[in-house]
Formats: structure tokens, C-alpha cells, sequence
């Protein structure tokens, strides 16, 4: 049996800071891996590795107490939460209105939403 605080319970000041702290580490890897990847492929990169991290820290982290709370706030809201991204792909969307940018987007969904599926599965089953 967990000792740890429920989820519901409030975040303290504590919490908030490693959010926003494991957020800009996100979203700095989630641009420098979309500046290195070009297009759709980038963000079906990012999308799965995000997933995998938050399924692989959940798996190892619900049980313990204490700082685990905090160290899944740092590593799944922040960083994962950073490093996925939805808004990417609706900006993308945005700037290209075409059919060909549709279709785009649909089939990275797919993909990312495949793919992110099985890696988090996976990930998740690995790590118990």
C-alpha cells in the first residue's frame, strides 16, 4: 500500500516549479529534435518519446513514497507534457491549409497515436 499523497491532494509551490522546470527542458529537447527531424516525422518522434518516458515513469514510480510525487510532476507534466506536443501540429496545420497538409496531419495522428500506444504499452510492461 502507497503512503504517498493522492493525486487530487493540492500541489504545493514545490510541485509548480518542477512542472515549469521539466516543462522548458521539454519543450527545449522537443525543439531541438524537430530542428534536427524536419516535418511530420519530428513530431511522431517527440509524441512517442514523450509517451514512452510518461508510461516507463509511471510504471516505476506510482509505489514509491514521498518524492515520488514530485519526480513524476518533474518527469510527466514537465518534461513528457513539453516534449509531446499538439499545438505544433495545429500551427503546421495552419501555415499549410492545403488537402496535402490534412491528409498530413491525419496520418500522423495515426501514427503518433499507433505508435505512442504500443511504445507506452511496452514500455510500461518492461518496467514491471
Amino acid at each position: 500500500m502507497s503512503t504517498e499523497a493522492p493525486i487530487s491532494s493540492s500541489p504545493s509551490t514545490g510541485d509548480g516549479l518542477a512542472v515549469g522546470v521539466g516543462g522548458a527542458l521539454g519543450a527545449a529537447g522537443r525543439w531541438v529534435v524537430t530542428g534536427m527531424i524536419d516535418g511530420w516525422a519530428g513530431l511522431v518522434v517527440v509524441n512517442v518519446a514523450g509517451t514512452a518516458l510518461a508510461a516507463a515513469v509511471l510504471a516505476g514510480l506510482v509505489a514509491l513514497p514521498g518524492p515520488g510525487r514530485r519526480r513524476r510532476a518533474f518527469l510527466v507534466t514537465g518534461v513528457a507534457g513539453g516534449l509531446t506536443t499538439a499545438s505544433t501540429v495545429l500551427v503546421d496545420l495552419a501555415d499549410d491549409p492545403d488537402a496535402g497538409a490534412i491528409g498530413a496531419l491525419i496520418v500522423m495522428l495515426v501514427l503518433t497515436v499507433g505508435l505512442a500506444s504500443v511504445v507506452g504499452r511496452r514500455t510500461g510492461q518492461a518496467s514491471t
